[in-house]
């Protein structure tokens, strides 16, 4: 049985097409071509691996090359793409390659062990450049948009960080004493009010008016501040 080659190719530094005799590395870079046009990658992010073809006695003639003779479907992945033997701007024969597109690029990941409720600090990060299929859903390609919010579990060093295990620290905590704060027109009154529960930006929250004893709905406006909900507000 014939062992299949396995190739890896970064676009940006594949042989030209002059060079390439051998027809597991012109499918390999006519892979790597398709991937970046389809996908609109850069080329330097891309790499194709375990290449193989049918017929697996295909070969590559002298002078002839490999060209893309059916679309790639985009995305990383196992992909298949029908290719044409050409030579002289003549398709000499067809064949069937089936390969596995990497997609490389910048995702953000743990120095060290956090605990739940860390709140993440610039120090805690670091971007890695790294195969995105092993990424996960919802990854982050920079720090931007996660110093400030806290994890809502513990994570080991090395983990990827996700929007799924981020969250904004809340404003208002349970059991902790708040402003009401009320204004109209340059009119301001406030009243202290018990959290019953946390809250973040703009969400509502119950919490014990304690002038009037009553248990209202506000929305959170600030630390430690909330507004009464206006007439209209969703609930």
């Amino acid at each position: 049985m014939r062992v299949l080659a396995v190739i890896t190719v970064v676009l940006a530094l594949a042989l030209p097409a002059a060079a390439a005799d051998d027809i597991y590395t012109a499918a390999a870079r006519e892979f790597a071509a398709r991937a970046v046009e389809v996908n609109g990658w850069r080329a330097e992010d891309v790499a194709v691996e375990g290449v193989s073809l049918l017929p697996k006695d295909a070969v590559l003639p002298a002078g002839a090359d490999l060209r893309a003779a059916g679309p790639l479907v985009p995305g990383p992945g196992r992909r298949s793409l029908r290719l044409a033997v050409v030579r002289n701007g003549k398709s000499l024969s067809f064949v069937r390659a089936v390969a596995l597109v990497r997609l490389f690029g910048p995702v953000v990941v743990l120095k060290r062990a956090v605990p739940r409720h860390h709140v993440l600090a610039a120090d805690d990060l670091e971007v890695r450049r790294m195969d995105l299929a092993g990424a996960g859903k919802g990854f982050f390609a920079g720090r931007e948009g996660l110093c400030g919010k806290r994890l809502r579990r513990a994570l080991t060093a090395g983990s990827v960080v996700h929007a799924a295990d981020v969250e904004s620290v809340p404003l208002v905590r349970r059991g902790e004493v708040v402003d009401i704060v009320a204004r109209v027109g340059a009119i301001e009154v406030r009243v202290p009010g018990l959290a019953r529960e946390d809250g973040r930006a703009g969400e509502t929250v119950r919490v014990k008016n304690m002038a009037s004893r009553r248990l209202v709905s506000v929305r959170v406006a600030g630390r430690g501040l909330v507004a009464p909900m206006l007439e209209g507000d969703a609930r």
